[in-house]
């Protein structure tokens, strides 16, 4: 499995579509942080102004994990792609690979690549943050736990994307259908997050029979409620829309959901890549 890997990090290295899709996060990153400074509260005068600032630039920064989930699914569908349709992954076999370790080696090449992606967004990021402002508005151990989270999230989407790339033959329609996937399970999970913890505003009768307006859950915890709430949670696209927008109140349980969600599919990705038919 050793040569199997440092093959692949070879054809990683080389590879120009992984490098500019790394450039183009940490670029983005920068200038949407940098916008934040043109604002009011920039230059930091007194404490509220620098607290506003942080908080802005916040709000940028913690968006990489979603960014990095617009370009790891092209960069790992077009790697993969090329090995179907160069006959290596055939090529491979015949030497005497196992298609577990075949299969283990572009789940851990697509890790890698989804956590670079992801890491290419956020570091550039966090260094104009420090800075500029000497510090960041979350504490040591929420960073290093939502850091933790956001890792897990960004292996369960690699895990994902690897179940997909096995399958498509073709490098093109590997591309575009890991992609629209890929914001299918953003936009996706971010409705059924919505009918999950959404809630709107009706008149509502006390006890003492006076009519109050307040905000109501528009679907009330139950049985159907319950499964629906574990599905989001365990969408990584989903994960990705709450982490951006510091609404992971739960990163533990976020946690074992990445890892049960990584857990499927890698099975169903090996057991499904044992009978496939390579040509």
């Amino acid at each position: 499995m050793t040569e199997l890997l440092h093959a692949g990090f070879y054809r990683l290295r080389r590879s120009p579509l992984f490098w500019l899709g790394c450039a183009g996060l940490a670029l983005y990153t920068l200038c949407a942080m940098a916008a934040t400074m043109r604002w009011p509260d920039y230059p930091a005068t007194n404490a509220m102004k620098l607290e506003n600032l942080r908080t802005s630039m916040d709000r940028e920064l913690f968006r990489f994990l979603l960014n990095s989930f617009y370009v790891a699914p092209v960069v790992c569908a077009a790697a993969m792609g090329r090995e179907h349709q160069d006959g290596s992954l055939r090529r491979m076999l015949i030497a005497g690979h196992s298609r577990r370790k075949v299969y283990l080696c572009n789940l851990l090449l697509s890790v890698f690549t989804c956590a670079a992606a992801a890491l290419a967004g956020f570091l550039p990021g966090l260094v104009l943050e420090y800075a500029v402002c000497g510090s960041i508005t979350n504490s040591l151990k929420d960073l290093l736990v939502y850091a933790a989270g956001m890792y897990l999230t960004s292996a369960a989407m690699a895990s994902f994307l690897t179940l997909l790339g096995m399958f498509i033959p073709n490098r093109a329609a590997s591309i575009i259908l890991s992609l629209l996937l890929s914001l299918a399970l953003i936009v996706g999970g971010s409705g059924l997050d919505r009918w999950v913890h959404g809630d709107e505003i009706r008149s509502v009768v006390t006890e003492d029979g006076e009519t109050v307006v307040a905000h109501v859950p528009k679907n009330p915890e139950g049985p159907g409620w319950d499964a629906v709430r574990l599905l989001v949670d365990l969408n990584p696209g989903n994960q990705a829309v709450d982490y951006a927008t510091f609404s992971a109140f739960e990163p533990e349980r976020l946690m074992a959901c990445d890892a049960l969600f990584f857990t499927l599919t890698t099975a169903a990705g090996l057991h499904l890549f044992r009978r496939k038919e390579l040509r």
